[in-house]
């Protein structure tokens, strides 16, 4: 299979935001989340909802 970069890209989009395959798609997961939600930090420390999508995107 010869994919050129932007096809893989496009494809690994796809994968994480909307398609199902072996992880439950960003969309899914963050519908229906508001901004307190997202901004909560686990007591003793650790990454908020927020920062890890942040760091995904």
């Amino acid at each position: 299979m010869n994919l050129e970069l932007m096809d893989i890209f496009c494809m690994e989009y796809d994968f994480s935001w909307d398609k199902e395959t072996w992880f439950l798609p960003l969309q899914s997961a963050l519908e229906g989340l508001n901004s307190t939600d997202a901004s909560w930090q686990p007591p003793g420390g650790g990454n908020t909802i927020w920062q890890t999508v942040n760091h995904l995107n």
